[in-house]
């Protein structure tokens, strides 16, 4: 009972402390206020931290926002480096490998909102850096032996299409579904190297990010044509059916290492 009588005590100390605070004093403040030179700064502020180019030229157009300070506008605002400071992009990478399975990209999404057929909720994608051929797997989960049973599966796939290659390099988010000890133990295994972005930065590994948007966007202008209402449960089934689809485009399949052709589907999904 201590306790909680004194937890109201306390607030009303600090209450009172922050109400008797200088700046809350509103004569003190009206004061400086008008006292204040009407500077660059001063209009960037009430402005809420506007950029210099928009205060001049509100300057120019707006009756009554003038300048009694000839000071130059140019200043480092230290709320604006704390509020609008943000990363910049990153350069777009020319890099890409010489042969099949050179290099793949991984990456898992999910869980989705509303599973599908099978209690479907996650989407693991794996593009080839150099054809740029995506391999889509369905699972329920994201367990690492799930995952390890999709990464065998596509090496065997992968490596019986490109008889001459092996698969070489794994790159991932650092997710902890990519980083268990069986994973790692099958990588030594069969030498394949790992890498791994940064985490938080999707960014280095925008191969995978980029395929899965393709997938998910294709697949959702399909059910948005069949049901314009939504039809969630059909969505993993559907993205299955673009990722069949990924031929790169401006280049045969057969130039880029492939075995044969695809056979491309000559009906529209859904339409008998």
């Amino acid at each position: 009972m201590a306790k909680s009588s004194s937890r109201p005590q306390s607030q009303a100390a600090a209450l009172a402390s922050f109400l008797a605070a200088p700046y809350l004093r509103s004569t003190q403040t009206a004061y400086a206020a008008a006292v204040a030179p009407l500077t660059f700064q001063l209009w960037h502020e009430r402005l809420n931290h506007r950029s210099m180019d928009a205060v001049e030229r509100a300057v120019q157009h707006v009756e009554g926002l003038t300048i009694d300070s000839k000071a130059c506008p140019e200043h480092h605002c230290p709320a604006c480096a704390a509020g609008k400071q943000h990363r910049d992009p990153f350069p777009a990478s020319s890099s890409r490998a010489s042969r099949p399975l050179e290099l793949v990209h991984t990456d898992l999404s999910g869980p989705a909102r509303a599973p599908g057929t099978g209690g479907v909720i996650y989407h693991l994608t794996i593009t080839d850096d150099f054809t740029r051929w995506r391999w889509l797997k369905l699972l329920t989960n994201k367990r690492e032996e799930t995952i390890l049973e999709a990464f065998k599966e596509y090496k065997a796939m992968a490596e019986a299409q490109h008889p001459t290659c092996k698969l070489v390099t794994i790159r991932d988010d650092k997710g902890p579904e990519f980083i268990g000890n069986r994973i790692a133990a099958w990588r030594r295994e069969h030498g394949i190297q790992a890498q791994h972005t940064v985490c938080a930065t999707p960014m280095q590994n925008g191969r995978a990010e980029c395929g899965f948007r393709d997938l998910a966007e294709s697949a959702t202008c399909i059910l948005a044509r069949l049901y314009p209402g939504g039809q969630r449960l059909l969505m993993p089934p559907t993205m299955c059916t673009t990722s069949s689809l990924t031929v790169p485009l401006g280049a045969h399949p057969l130039s880029c290492g492939m075995v044969a052709s695809p056979t491309l589907l000559t009906f529209v999904y859904g339409v008998v």
